[in-house]
């Protein structure tokens, strides 16, 4: 095992002026100071700590703030609860981690909090009472234009607060759970059905299913509602009878799903305080023979689709934006198009930064030279509410680029070339590309993709890049931009046979998962800064089920199904001493194939039969029985 290079692979504290112990050393900030001095109507929120027209909290200073609220306001005393919240703050992946939580909110009341009331946690007061301020603030408008401004910016921020405090009382409470039981949940399939595709909404309160029979043809939509700790079908009024491609819950509205058909675009909402999700039609494809194959909904609730006529290989493709209009809550309709008639080699898409890359050749025979254009708003000052394109120009010598992959926050992409070569670029204010690192690997791209070879820390600062399937080398990004090695994690050594499949880095930097066709490897880096392995798991039979594995919730709890022998599942997550300990181990039917993103609800999907569904809970003891009541919210 390769020693680490000195401050190498080591979580980077934010970038602030002041450290989070520094700032939990100051007076407690009290609900007025935080949220607004006063929430009655006709008064403004002001704090005493900033001025009324201040510019709105960065994302970091919220989480702060948000996370001193809750670890100092509610247990001043606690002295255990504030460093625990302090070095949650110092850890890297602060920022981003409460940046995906507020998709969350939403849910708060029918997901996290009966899951935190189970476990009788500490957190709930203060949770309860931010979530009683931030509704506040959502349901009352000042009737000034220019106190309405004002009001929105202090909603937005106790969103923030409210979405950091959630995520790290999630977070808190994993840790504490030394031991998790998993309850299998009842779902209303028809046995008939062939379940080709589902998702979870972001909240992780709906789960959206495309079934069928044999046909891919019949495909139709259902959607399953969390309540009272059980997935319950909801109702589809004005459902079209057309076929279903495709489907996304959308992220800046809760209860809205866009579902995609060969010519048609239908927008689903749920209705206030009702399991009915109403259909309205959005927009229809006239041209031929131009058909819709793919949809993306991005975090500021504007579509892109991808068009084609039937049977072509990227030869001909159109993309459609559209452009959402959060004042009348509808899109804009013709959308924006732009075609490209000789087609494009890679594309990806940043759903979080609002951005569409694709890679193109760029000239025919030996002379090929490579393109990569981004697609973003904000690029043309004449038009900052339309989509543009900046194309980079590869430096010659590269081959061409067989896939591509940005970074959730859209500012690295990520490029495999035909030669295996794994480059990486960075991202300018105007989306040019500037080129960051070149790694050689010993894989070929018509074998492995991408995202199987490389995985991030939370706060994208640090790499793990595959250079071969049984090694894994980290490379730490530099004040300047560019990336430096860091640990070189050797494995065993890989069979004739083996394939790699992924590997995932938690939120933390403290955990690595290497997935492969028959084995499970995970290494865990504890107080002396050495990567150590700490969990093998093999697959005995090649007529088992492949080994799967995914990181739950807050990333950095693991979740593993392999056949050794028997088919079991096993979740591993950090405990109070920072070592990675096995929380659950249940044996299943089925391998794991999906998570909510709250990451307490598993999917389990054989290749050829109808899903389970399995939910975490306390585990059950005869002292604490596993249903507890609920507090209830005031």
């Amino acid at each position: 095992m390769a020693m680490p290079p000195p401050g190498g692979g080591r979580p980077l504290p934010p970038a602030t002026g002041a450290s989070a112990r520094d700032l939990a050393s100051t007076p407690v900030p009290t609900d007025a100071a935080v949220f607004g001095r006063s929430l009655s109507p006709g008064t403004e929120a002001t704090s005493p700590t900033r001025q009324a027209d201040a510019e709105p909290l960065s994302p970091l200073r919220a989480l702060t703030l948000g996370m001193l609220y809750l670890a100092l306001r509610e247990q001043p005393a606690d002295t255990a609860l504030r460093e625990r919240a302090c070095r949650w703050l110092e850890q890297g992946s602060t920022e981003h981690s409460a940046e995906r939580a507020r998709h969350l909110v939403p849910g708060y009341s029918s997901r996290s909090r009966p899951w935190l009331a189970s476990w009788n946690s500490t957190h709930l007061p203060s949770l309860d009472r931010q979530r009683n301020m931030l509704l506040q603030l959502q349901n009352f408008t000042p009737p000034q234009a220019q106190a309405q401004q004002r009001w929105r910016q202090r909603e937005q921020e106790a969103h923030q607060q409210f979405a950091a405090s959630l995520i790290y009382s999630l977070h808190d409470q994993m840790i504490e759970a030394s031991q998790l039981s998993l309850r299998p949940v009842t779902i209303d399939w028809d046995p008939d059905d062939q379940i080709q595709g589902y998702a979870f909404s972001p909240c992780s309160r709906w789960l959206a299913v495309k079934c069928g029979e044999d046909n891919i043809f019949d495909a139709v939509l259902q959607i399953y509602g969390w309540q009272d700790g059980n997935w319950q079908k909801e109702r589809l009024v004005n459902a079209p009878d057309i076929p279903l491609i495709s489907f996304t819950f959308t992220e800046a509205v809760p209860g809205t799903l866009v579902s995609l058909h060969p010519k048609d675009l239908f927008v689903w909402k749920r209705q206030p305080d009702s399991p009915h999700w109403q259909a309205g039609w959005l927009w229809h494809q006239e041209s031929l023979p131009w058909f819709v194959v793919k949809l993306r909904a991005m975090v500021n609730n504007d579509l892109i689709v991808m068009c084609a006529p039937p049977f072509s290989s990227r030869t001909e493709t159109q993309f459609l934006f559209f452009n959402y209009q959060s004042g009348n809550n509808s899109w804009d309709r013709p959308p924006a198009s732009h075609s490209y008639a000789h087609g494009w080699m890679a594309l990806s898409h940043s759903n979080l930064a609002c951005k569409m890359a694709l890679a193109r050749p760029t000239a025919e025979g030996a002379s090929l030279g490579n393109q990569i254009q981004v697609w973003a708003k904000g690029l043309r000052p004449d038009q900052p509410e339309q989509w543009n394109r900046q194309t980079s120009e590869l430096r010659a010598g590269l081959a061409s680029v067989h896939e591509i992959s940005f970074t959730p926050d859209g500012n690295l992409l990520l490029g495999l070339l035909a030669t295996g070569t794994v480059c990486l670029w960075g991202l300018d204010a105007q989306c040019k590309l500037q080129e960051r690192l070149t790694i050689s690997t010993g894989f070929s791209p018509e074998t492995e993709r991408l995202a199987a070879l490389r995985s991030f820390r939370g706060d994208y600062r640090q790499m793990a890049i595959a250079l071969s399937r049984s090694q894994i080398q980290f490379y730490n990004a530099q004040e300047d931009g560019h990336w430096q090695k860091g640990d070189l994690i050797e494995g065993p050594p890989a069979r004739a046979d083996e394939e790699l499949h992924d590997i995932l880095l938690t939120d933390n930097g403290q955990t690595l998962v290497h997935l492969s066709t028959d084995r499970i490897h995970i290494w865990h880096r504890g107080g002396d800064n050495r990567w150590q392995q700490v969990v093998q798991r093999e697959t005995r039979s090649p007529q088992d089920p492949m080994p799967a594995a995914c990181l739950l919730g807050c990333n950095q709890t693991v979740c593993t199904t392999a056949s050794d022998p028997h088919l079991s599942l096993w979740i591993h997550g950090p405990d109070r001493a920072g070592n990675l300990v096995r929380k659950a181990c249940i044996p299943v039917t089925n391998p794991m194939d999906y998570s909510s993103p709250d990451g307490l609800s598993l999917l389990l999907h054989p290749s050829d039969g109808i899903p389970h569904l399995l939910q975490i809970l306390p585990p059950t003891t005869p002292d604490r029985p596993r249903e507890e009541r609920v507090p209830q919210q005031s």
